[in-house]
This record gives structure tokens, C-alpha cells and sequence, in this order.
């Protein structure tokens, strides 16, 4: 192989962490094919086999090729976007902490393609939450929603609970004692631990903030309303 084909080649050699599996890996993406403006290029997760396509737009123009005449064609790219699997996006809110809205908008990805990876992303974003933002101890998540129960609503208590469970089909093998049957993550499962995360997460960060700025608010006018009343 020639300098130059393996130049080309690293170049299309990116570090990403799969949509499909979550993996941190490398991507050998496929030359380039341009139609028109946009150029095309797919890879294959090493991992999981998933498959994700990138698309970008591009542009020429011809420049002069030396201060003696003539004109070379230079391309001009823009970065590239996936299109293949397209992210969807669920959680915006930016006082949600960026690590848990990535985790959710990702199993929200992914969700219809592998249920088992999103139920994994579900479950490291319910961990994160507890362990770093409601600031509960714990060697395992089991042990933090435990600890977690005397400040939730027993019915919240018990479907993060069932999210955790959930979150352990995705990552490890379940079968059935009597039929052998393995279990898998089903898709409505997901989708059911992902609202229940992505509610926490909006009740903590953003319905708790606002209800605490609420009463400062008011407070403060009531202090200030018995000083006026002494004076």
C-alpha cells in the first residue's frame, strides 16, 4: 500500500462511541461517494456489527493555481452529520446536568433498534443521577435506590426499582428456571424506564428548582412586609 492510500485511509478512521452499542471504538468508514454536493460514507461498529451512515455537504471553487495563470479546484466540506441511526432527541433542557440528557437522548436513539442497549444507557443515567446529584452512597445502584426511599414517593421508589431490574436484562443474560428461556429487553420496557428516568430527572432539576425559588421569592416579601409593618 502506497503513503498516500494509507493517508487516505486513516483519514477515514474515527473514534466514536456507537449509536448502536454505546462501545467506544474505531470506525473504518468507506471512501467518500459524492453525489452532486454531498458526499456520502458508511461504517461498521467492530462491537455490535451496527451499521451508521454520515452524510456532508461540500462545495468548489476554482483559485488561482500560481501568481502565472491558471486555476486549481479546491473543495470546501462541512462536518459530517449521521443521518443512520438519527438521533432523537427527548430531553433539551439545559438544567438537566449535559451527561444525563446525552445518556437519555442516546437510549431515546436507540431504543427501537436495541432495546437492551437503552435500557443500559437508562440505567447509568438513574445511577448518575442518585449517586453525583441527590448525593446518595451506595456500592451498586441497588444499594442507592434503597437509600433513595425515604425521599421519593413510594411509587416512584418502586418503578426505579424496576428500572434497575430492567437495566440488568439489557446487560446480562436472564433465563427462565423452567423453560430456559432467555429474557430480553422488550421495547415498551425501555420506553417505560425512559420516562421514568427523564420525570426524576425533570422533577429534580427542574420542577424542584422552581418550586424553591417560588417560596424564596415569597419569603422575602413576607419578611420585608413584617419589617415595614414593625417600622
Amino acid at each position: 500500500m502506497s503513503i498516500a492510500s494509507t493517508i487516505r485511509e486513516m483519514k477515514n478512521i474515527e473514534q466514536l462511541n456507537c449509536p448502536h452499542c454505546t462501545v467506544l471504538a474505531l470506525f473504518n468508514f468507506s471512501t467518500p461517494k459524492a453525489a452532486s454536493t454531498v458526499e456520502i460514507r458508511e461504517a461498521q461498529c467492530q462491537s455490535c456489527g451496527g451499521v451508521i451512515v454520515q452524510i456532508r455537504n461540500v462545495s468548489y471553487e476554482l483559485v488561482p493555481k500560481s501568481p502565472f495563470g491558471g486555476f486549481k479546484s479546491t473543495k470546501n466540506a462541512q462536518d459530517w452529520e449521521m443521518v443512520w441511526p438519527k438521533e432523537r432527541v427527548i430531553c433539551r433542557d439545559v438544567r438537566i446536568p449535559q451527561e444525563i440528557r446525552e445518556d437519555l437522548n442516546r437510549a431515546c436513539t436507540i431504543v427501537d433498534i436495541s432495546p437492551d442497549a437503552a435500557a443500559g444507557l437508562i440505567r447509568r443515567s438513574l445511577e448518575r443521577l442518585l449517586r453525583k446529584y441527590l448525593t446518595l452512597s451506595g456500592r451498586d445502584l441497588d444499594t442507592l435506590i434503597t437509600n433513595s426511599k425515604e425521599m421519593l414517593h413510594p411509587r416512584v421508589f418502586a418503578v426505579l426499582d424496576a428500572v434497575r431490574k430492567t437495566g440488568n436484562f439489557g446487560a446480562h443474560l436472564k433465563e427462565d428456571v423452567q423453560t430456559q428461556e432467555i429474557f430480553y429487553v422488550e421495547n415498551e420496557e425501555a420506553q417505560m424506564a425512559l420516562k421514568a428516568v427523564l420525570d426524576l430527572a425533570i422533577e429534580w432539576f427542574i420542577h424542584r428548582t422552581e418550586a424553591e425559588e417560588f417560596l424564596q421569592n415569597v419569603e422575602s416579601k413576607t419578611q420585608r412586609t413584617r419589617k415595614n409593618h414593625t417600622a
